[in-house]
């Protein structure tokens, strides 16, 4: 069993009730964070952690002990997925969150960006109770171009499977491993080995893929709120081209 420090009430995992931070688009920002709260709010989440207990093992290697979880606020996550749109190229109209927890910022990606992400919405997640929240979320949204995927955001073939169709992918990658504490080293090795398409953009939230894996700077960076200690983060924008 992992540890958990998310399984957090989506109001304030999301910070959906406050008005000070909805400042990219109001009306879609507004309506975005209701529909996603009559989402979670229709779950029974101890039924479906509890039916969760008694599936069979899969072949997911989740043994670490801990897993510590960001949360991502709407309003600034949907000013960063409006600044990659802008930056991508080519013709893929898909979106991924790796590492997407209980699966809302999938939801919210295809509720907000129905033409420029009408394609595939993937949440990627290794954590089965997050995973089981997420996949019954979008059932619940009945949005069918999303879902929700386990598996390690590592893993080559499940990576490039999730984000072979996306514009954009997204990383709230503050809490992941990082040698200087600037870099994710691994997991731009992994995204630059994968099949996402070259003019697609990738948003990592506080720490940066590498130069050395043909990573460029395509947006400037763009500063939100975020659970960081300091309440601010940063979010940077890259493609390869």
């Amino acid at each position: 069993m992992v540890a958990l420090t998310a399984l957090l009430p989506l109001r304030a995992a999301l910070h959906i009730n406050s008005p000070a931070r909805v400042a990219h688009s109001a009306p879609i920002c507004s309506a975005t964070s209701t529909w996603l709260e009559s989402v979670y709010d229709s779950l029974d989440w101890e039924a479906i952690i509890a039916a969760g207990a008694s599936e069979d093992a899969d072949d997911v290697d989740d043994s670490v002990t801990e897993l510590t979880y960001g949360e991502s606020d709407l309003d600034f996550f949907l000013r960063v997925v409006d600044t990659a749109l802008g930056a991508a190229g080519g013709d893929a109209n898909g979106f991924c969150d790796l590492g997407g927890g209980k699966g809302q910022l999938a939801l919210a990606a295809a509720r907000a960006e129905p033409e420029r992400l009408g394609g595939r919405c993937v949440s990627l997640e290794l954590v089965p109770e997050l995973h089981r929240i997420g996949a019954a979320a979008m059932v619940a949204a009945a949005l069918s171009r999303t879902e929700a995927v386990r598996g390690d955001i590592y893993d080559l073939d499940t990576l490039s499977a999730c984000v072979g169709g996306a514009r954009v992918a997204y990383c709230y990658s503050s809490l992941l491993e990082s040698t200087d504490g600037v870099h994710v080293e691994r997991l731009s090795a992994a995204l630059a080995a994968s099949r996402l398409p070259r003019p697609s953009v990738v948003a990592t939230i506080n720490r940066k893929l590498c130069a050395e894996d043909g990573w460029r700077e395509a947006a400037p960076p763009l500063r939100g709120p975020t659970p960081e200690e300091s309440g601010e983060g940063v979010a940077y924008f890259w493609r390869r081209d």
